[in-house]
């Protein structure tokens, strides 16, 4: 067997042979100081948070308020809605339609009621949501002011 000295001569050895650095003394590295200081401080900061969240934003009187104001509850404010294929279609087929058309006023009141219906609705955005903000794009001339969809 090898003795621990050995160990680490013959990795220092290899490390040296590829161009790598030697290795820390005793295999304590900053790597494994950084490792250590994460594993022993998540747990701190986890109670920390979640203290913190029950101080300020999880209180009662202040859930009860909004649900009171609002009408709703918190969790019914963060839900999120997905599109049903017949809406997506409609509202893809709205924009084909404006495209073809090829004015540019059309088809920027087709991709600010899809926007609309995105965001009022809390719907999550389709992965092809860069098609409207394409066709927005294209319908403007090159010297026109930028518009974002998510501004509209």
């Amino acid at each position: 067997m090898f003795e621990k000295d050995d160990y680490f001569v013959r990795i220092t050895r290899r490390k040296m042979s590829r161009g790598g650095t030697t290795p820390p003394a005793y295999g304590f590295g900053l790597s494994t100081l950084a490792g250590f200081l994460i594993i022993s401080l998540v747990p701190a900061l986890s109670l920390v948070k979640s203290k913190l969240n029950k101080l300020f934003f999880d209180s009662g009187l202040t859930y009860r308020a909004n649900a009171r104001r609002v009408g709703t509850t918190n969790q019914e404010d963060n839900m999120t809605n997905y599109l049903t294929n017949a809406q997506f279609k409609a509202q893809k087929s709205a924009l084909t339609r404006a495209v073809n058309t090829g004015d540019p006023r059309k088809i920027e009141a087709a991709v600010r009621k899809t926007v609309n219906t995105w965001n009022d609705g809390h719907y999550a955005w389709p992965d092809d949501w860069a098609n409207w903000q394409r066709a927005l794009d294209d319908s403007r001339p090159w010297n026109a002011p930028y518009i974002d969809i998510l501004s509209l």
